[in-house]
């Protein structure tokens, strides 16, 4: 279970690795003007629209995750960028858990003594490291309801890794943080939770 402690960060030669000939131009403007939102826009939509050529799939997608929180990193209250960042970075944990289960589905089926907890531990820091990127973007983007639905829905769909003290805990901020007129986004979100846990905690969310 997921007490989360480790942090998400990327090193500068993962971001200095992704850059192509491409990117040049956008780069050039930066060191001008890192705060420039409308560079960075340009950037990310440059680098999620950019053709395969030489670059694998994974590279392409390494190479828009790398300009999505190197965006984030200077722009730090950006809502749109960090709504771009996680979105995006929830689609590729996505991905690879498939792959991953995918994959270790494939081997046991063909090796009687597969070591699961390989498995388990890709997507115990996979989905570790987007609890800490989370943890990160909220401290600037806790007002806004459609952070806490990215936020909450993730936590839920992995709480069988994440604790369930961690869960309500982050609930219980969410409702602090919006306003009472918002908290009718989160509820369904909350019961949903209530109903898959069950038990004496369900009860008292119902």
């Amino acid at each position: 279970m997921i007490p989360v402690s480790k942090s998400g960060s990327s090193s500068s030669s993962f971001y200095l690795d992704q850059i192509q000939d491409s990117d040049i131009e956008f780069e050039k403007k930066l060191l001008k003007d890192p705060y420039d939102l409308k560079t960075w826009l340009a950037y990310i939509d440059h680098k999620q629209n950019e053709t395969a050529g030489n670059l694998t799939e994974i590279a392409l997608k390494q190479g828009t995750f790398s300009v999505l929180r190197r965006a984030t990193n200077s722009l730090y209250g950006s809502y749109k960028l960090w709504n771009l960042y996680l979105t995006y970075r929830l689609q590729l944990i996505d991905e690879k858990i498939e792959r991953t289960n995918q994959n270790s589905n494939s081997i046991s089926n063909s090796i009687s003594n597969t070591n699961s907890n390989d498995i388990i531990s890709v997507n115990f820091d996979l989905i570790n490291d987007t609890v800490q990127e989370f943890n990160r973007a909220e401290l600037t983007m806790n007002k806004y309801p459609k952070f806490w639905e990215l936020f909450l829905n993730f936590i839920v769909k992995y709480k069988g890794i994440i604790k369930i003290e961690f869960i309500l805990e982050k609930f219980d901020t969410c409702f602090q943080r919006l306003t009472i007129l918002q908290h009718e986004i989160i509820w369904p979100i909350y019961l949903n939770f209530a109903d898959q846990i069950e038990g004496e905690i369900a009860f008292e969310i119902w």
